[in-house]
């Protein structure tokens, strides 16, 4: 479930990057996101971004190893429907 979890996660965000307008490579704070919290980050500029793409993967993999197996299970679906 983990690597599915984080499979999801991938593709989301490569989906994201592919639906930003040419404007968006050459200057940041052109970004198209609905979620606040993302166009922030996206508008930091793109290695910032990944960065904080890379953390949020990196805990949510974590976490999903860490926690009992049902609760684990629970909280991969989660993630992998959030995304």
């Amino acid at each position: 479930m983990r690597w599915v979890m984080i499979g999801t996660m991938i593709v989301d965000l490569l989906l994201t990057l592919h639906g930003q307008p040419r404007s968006y490579w050459h200057d940041p704070t052109t970004a198209l996101e609905p979620n606040p919290l993302v166009r922030h980050l996206m508008v930091l500029g793109i290695l910032s971004f990944l960065a904080a793409v890379v953390i949020y993967c990196a805990i949510a993999f974590i976490l999903v190893s860490v926690l009992p197996p049902w609760i684990a299970a629970v909280t991969a679906l989660v993630f992998s429907l959030g995304h």
